[in-house]
This record gives structure tokens, C-alpha cells and sequence, in this order.
């Protein structure tokens, strides 16, 4: 399944007016997660560590300044620090 790795909801919240169709729909904010992990990360049962973000992923952000909010949502370290693991 095709991941938004910041949601629509937070890009159209942070991106500026006239940017935020494209900055919704741009394929550098996506990444492929299986269809049940899909649902745990959705749900917030789990969460991608930041450091396995892809760079295409930053390059997103960066274009429509909201680095911020990849740092604010994804945390650093790896799967062995979450409490629910798949």
C-alpha cells in the first residue's frame, strides 16, 4: 500500500495556500508500506523510525519548508523501541 508519510491533513494544514494541492498529492511524501503494516502505522500503533524515512521524503519537506513537521511526527531511534512490535 501507498503510505503518506505526512498526512494530507498536516501537509494542507502547513504548506502554504497556493502549494497545497500539489504538496497533497506530491509522490515524494509517499512510501510503500505491506497492507497490515500499513494499518498499524495509520492507527499509531506503531511508528516509523525517522532515520528509515526515505531522502526522497526530506526532499519533499524541504521543498515546501516543513522539515519541522517530519521531525515533530517521527521519532529517532529503531523498531526495538516500539511497544508494539509486528
Amino acid at each position: 500500500d501507498a503510505h503518506h508519510v505526512l498526512s494530507k491533513m498536516s501537509v494542507r494544514n502547513a504548506v502554504k495556500r497556493e502549494d497545497r494541492d500539489e504538496a497533497m498529492w506530491d509522490a515524494r511524501n509517499g512510501v510503500p508500506i505491506c497492507r497490515i503494516g500499513h494499518g498499524f502505522v495509520t492507527t499509531g500503533t506503531i511508528t516509523i523510525p525517522r532515520d528509515w524515512l526515505p531522502p526522497s521524503v526530506w526532499a519533499f519537506a524541504g521543498a515546501y519548508d516543513i522539515t519541522w513537521l517530519l521531525e515533530k511526527a517521527y521519532s529517532t531511534g529503531d523498531w526495538s523501541s516500539q511497544d508494539g512490535q509486528v
